[in-house]
């Protein structure tokens, strides 16, 4: 049977048990999925602390790598001193090199400084990138800066963009912990999501894709293509990538694409409707667009009076057409961050009160069309605002995602282990 074959096979198989019954439990594996897991996935979690700092908070950057490859080739810039013509010279020259990628990288931030960490499997944190925001950024009078970071990996760094700043730079960072300031964006920016063919591509509430072709050493040339009106103005939230497609999700709740081979939008895909019941607007929350191994996109979406603030819905969409394929929603209150897990299945943050950041880290498991909770640990909450969730290092067979403590609210991850 080929690939495409058995991947058909497994979407149909998804939608006939999805329309039978959903199953949703916060104990031990179904017996459906028992004998492909030995044990049922395990929740932790810890504070994350930086030497020299006190009261980290977390932002809304938590990278995609380079914990995706297990070995990376990057390319970084040194400082080297030579003599030339009997004098030393202070030249920069680009090295390239293969390095060991086993760490997850986060964003945390004491209010005027922000600083890039890694963090391995076994909870190890290190100081990756320091001073991410300079002193200059904080405006006359103000005592505290309250950034809104996004991160996508490409090229062997991972690209991290403050769009929440008037001037949005765009940093790469080598593993090696090398950070460089490569572009400056502006607008109204809300997500941002790696492209097809090696883009970086950002979401502009004033009206345009933002859209920065990365090159070697590193380089990022961005541009604004504009959004055509009849896509609820032109604003755009949610952004992520499938089918050699740029997809994204406008005020409306309407999903739209951007084909960059063609120069084209198609959409909006409106209603996304599923079945006699279940219709979705999707989400305008960041980070809650996901491509996933089997082909589909899952997207967070809402239904009843208020979708675009409680995303009670996970829609399989086809990248070819944004048809809505399977909706899933049994125990779903508001799905405020979602990824696509090396195990094939979809992870996500579902939060249950907005007050108190109670809530679940939840697995959707796109073979078998179940969908699965797990409690938060003690004494940790889901962030007021930047949730996001992401594999962990390659290999380890974890999933980070990022947590507050309830006495404090302190940075702090949490850790799925066992997937």
């Amino acid at each position: 049977m080929r690939a495409g074959e058995i991947n058909s096979a497994k979407r149909t198989i998804s939608r006939l048990l999805s329309a039978a019954a959903l199953i949703v439990c916060l104990a031990p594996p179904a017996a459906a999925e028992a004998s492909s897991a030995t044990a049922a996935p395990k929740v932790h979690a810890f504070k994350l602390t930086v030497r020299g700092h006190s009261g980290m908070h977390i932002t809304s950057a938590i990278s995609t790598g380079p914990s995706q490859r297990r070995r990376v080739k990057v390319t970084y810039t040194v400082t080297v001193t030579r003599k030339h013509k009997k004098k030393k010279e202070k030249r920069t020259k680009f090295v390239t090199k293969t390095v060991n990628s086993k760490q997850e990288w986060v964003v945390v931030t004491d209010g005027l400084e922000a600083e890039v960490v890694s963090v391995t499997a076994g909870r190890k944190v290190g100081v990756v990138a320091k001073d991410l925001l300079p002193s200059a950024s904080v405006p006359s009078g103000q005592t505290s800066l309250e950034p809104t970071f996004g991160s996508v990996e490409l090229d062997g760094h991972v690209w991290v963009l403050d769009y929440a700043a008037t001037l949005a730079p765009l940093y790469a960072i080598s593993p090696s912990g090398h950070a460089q300031e490569v572009a400056t964006l502006t607008g109204d920016l809300t997500d941002m999501s790696a492209g097809p063919g090696g883009t970086i591509e950002v979401t502009d509430n004033a009206g345009y894709l933002d859209r920065c072709a990365v090159s070697k050493r590193p380089r990022a040339a961005c541009k604004q293509v504009p959004v055509p009106t009849k896509f609820d103005s032109g604003s755009v939230d949610a952004i992520g990538q499938g089918g050699g497609r740029v997809w994204f999700t406008d005020d409306a709740g309407e999903l739209l694409s951007f084909n960059p081979t063609r120069n084209s939008f198609a959409g909006p895909y409106g209603d996304l409707s599923s079945g006699a019941t279940l219709t979705g607007e999707a989400s305008a929350d960041p980070g809650t667009i996901a491509s996933a191994p089997d082909g589909d996109l899952y997207v967070a979406a809402g239904e009843g009076s208020d979708p675009l603030f409680e995303n009670d819905l996970i829609l399989a969409i086809s990248p070819r057409t944004g048809e809505s394929l399977a909706a899933f929603s049994a125990g779903l209150r508001n799905v405020v961050a979602l990824t696509a897990a090396p195990d094939g299945n979809i992870w996500f943050l579902n939060e249950t009160s907005a007050s108190t950041g109670a809530g679940t880290v939840g697995v959707l498991n796109t073979l078998y069309g179940t969908l699965r909770q797990y409690k938060l640990p003690k004494g940790y909450r889901l962030p007021a605002s930047g949730e996001r969730i992401n594999p962990g290092p390659v290999g380890s067979n974890t999933v980070f995602f990022t947590l507050q403590t309830t006495a404090g609210s302190d940075a702090a991850l949490g850790e799925v282990t066992g997937t």
